[in-house]
């Protein structure tokens, strides 16, 4: 008897002709004197008659996942539980010992969990022991280098939590500065990890966001009208918890930081803290979560200022050094201000906290001549040069001292100081884009063909993002502070510029929410109806990213258009209080 085949040969199949099914040949293969091959089928190995209500020995720290032994995660020698007592600043520093020594420094390294006992009840007591951490952390010592292998040991035991981290520093990153340009290191992509490889609070946080990030993107094919059903569903359910799993432990997790004398106040806690603000944010969560993240973050930067120099932090000087440090407190200072301007309570952020003025060091015409002959005188981060951005922050205050303005009699001194603003922006604006100009020309005719193609594409785009957030400081001045009509001139030549800017050399401009909602919900006179498909088509390519905001934006600015509102007044009456500080 012929054995026969559960499917048919792949000749036949491919000739699209009758197959006997016939082994190791059928007949139209023997006939035309070709191969012959079957589809191979896959069968479970192993001991089939094997007793599976049998049960193995396996050690008492091990679990079988998938039929894989893996060790318990929860495996771990037990502490006794102790009480974090509140946080004592030390106001003098005689009460730090002078006779501690190195010795003591690598003794504190050992107790890498920096647990406080209960019979540490003595103020004085814990100040040294919280001065002793801050001088080991200055002589270069890892105050949570314990953190290092459980942070890591999160990544390798599951695959999900390693997925979305990653998914964090390779594409949300991208998010958050202008250029992905390889001669500038995205802090985002290099500088969060990093710490997040110290802090498992700042790892799962970062997970959750790329997690949520990774589940918002919709599946897009600019040449498909259709998206086949398992392209469209790929993210399998429990993908869908993760987010809300690591968010949820993290956060856990973060309020035990917050209650820790020695851990409350310094960067990896920042960070967490700044990267829930940006998480609001980037996916338009309402109900003022983003302003009390960011009334935090102000909270943990004025105590360590008070611990570190004993008194008050009254200017939060914006510094551009490469350290950690100071990528936090410019990321800080970036959501304050854009959070300002993009809201509709333009009251600060943090008016019920400290409320930090900001100081900018710019750079005098030396340093700038320097910066520019470099091309590196406008930051690849924020996409915008030190003044633009010192510029923006004196519009916030102007807008929001109007807004908490008590005695409409001040108004007259408010109203000049803008239209001063006004021309201080406009003029700047002007003189420097000439500066670049001139610049250029004598950089190409010195270096003739050797300046980068690339180099030189990457910095006209900075020009533009530049250029595209002071235009919009201007309108925001104008609209908002000195009350001008969106019919006006003054404004419809300002939104034109904005409009040519963005459709002619802005690709996918991701940092420039703040400016395509702000201007784009001002298109309400006729002559600028015809501009309002530009930020349509960005919003939508925003939203098809999985920037969730954008779809809100897009939301109010539709209903700007119609009402012929301003967009400020229309998310009062949504009762919506987020912003775009991306």
């Amino acid at each position: 008897m012929v054995e026969k085949s559960d499917s048919y040969c792949k000749a036949c199949v491919t000739k699209r002709i009758k197959c006997d099914k016939g082994k190791p040949q059928c007949k139209n293969c023997q006939n035309r004197n070709i191969s012959c091959r079957y589809r191979l089928t896959l069968k479970w190995g192993g001991r089939p008659y094997k007793n599976k209500n049998k049960m193995i020995n396996i050690p008492h720290n091990t679990t079988m996942i998938n039929g894989v032994l893996v060790a318990k995660s929860g495996f771990v020698s037990t502490k006794a539980k102790v009480r974090v007592r509140e946080f004592v600043i030390a106001e003098h520093s005689s009460n730090f010992k002078k006779s501690s020594t190195r010795s003591s420094n690598l003794a504190m390294r050992k107790k890498t969990d920096v647990h406080v006992s209960e019979e540490t009840s003595d103020p004085a007591a814990l100040s040294q022991v919280t001065l002793l951490v801050h001088k080991s952390q200055e002589e270069g010592f890892e105050l949570c280098h314990s953190f290092i292998p459980r942070s890591r040991k999160l990544l390798c035991e599951s695959w999900q939590y390693a997925e979305s981290f990653c998914y964090f520093v390779k594409e949300t990153s991208r998010f958050f500065v202008v250029s992905a340009d390889g001669r500038f290191s995205n802090p985002f992509e290099i500088i969060l990890p990093q710490m997040a490889m110290r802090c498992p609070v700042l790892l799962k946080l970062l997970a959750a966001f790329g997690s949520r990030h990774r589940i918002s993107c919709l599946p897009y094919d600019e040449e498909s009208e259709y998206v086949p059903l398992d392209e469209l569903f790929p993210i399998d359910v429990k993908d869908r918890v993760l987010d809300r799993e690591l968010l949820r432990e993290g956060m856990r997790e973060l309020m035990k930081r917050l209650i820790h004398p020695l851990m409350r106040f310094d960067d990896l806690t920042l960070a967490s803290v700044l990267i829930l603000a940006s998480s609001c944010i980037f996916f338009g969560d309402d109900q003022i979560r983003w302003r009390a993240h960011v009334n935090g973050a102000e909270l943990i930067i004025h105590r360590k200022s008070l611990s570190d120099s004993n008194h008050a932090l009254k200017e939060l000087s914006y510094q551009v050094g490469r350290e950690p440090h100071f990528f936090l407190r410019r990321w800080f200072t970036y959501i304050q201000v854009m959070g300002v301007l993009t809201s509709a309570n333009s009251s600060p952020p943090t008016k019920d906290v400290y409320n930090l003025n900001f100081s900018f060091t710019l750079p005098n015409s030396e340093e700038k001549k320097r910066a520019m002959m470099q091309l590196e005188d406008i930051e690849y981060t924020s996409g915008m040069d030190l003044v633009v951005l010192s510029l923006l922050a004196r519009v916030a205050y102007l807008l929001s001292e109007k807004v908490n303005l008590q005695d409409n009699n001040s108004l007259g001194p408010i109203l000049i100081r803008g239209m001063e603003l006004d021309y201080e922006i406009m003029n700047h604006l002007e003189v420097t884009e000439r500066e670049r100009d001139d610049m250029l020309k004598t950089i190409l005719e010195v270096t003739s063909s050797k300046c980068s193609t690339r180099r030189m594409a990457t910095y006209a785009l900075l020009r533009s993002t530049n250029m595209i957030f002071g235009l919009t400081g201007v309108v925001l001045l104008r609209r908002r502070v000195l009350g001008v009509s969106p019919t006006s001139e003054m404004v419809i030549d300002l939104l034109s510029k904005v409009t040519n800017l963005i459709s002619q050399r802005m690709p996918q401009p991701s940092c420039l929410l703040s400016s395509i909602f702000c201007c784009g919900c001002e298109l309400i006179d006729p002559s600028l109806v015809p501009f309002r498909d530009v930020y349509m088509n960005h919003l939508e390519n925003f939203s098809r990213r999985g920037m969730s905001s954008a779809l809100k934006a897009k939301s109010v600015m539709e209903r700007c258009w119609r009402s012929k509102k301003p967009w400020w007044e229309i998310l009062e009456e949504m009762n919506m209080d987020i912003c775009f500080a991306i």
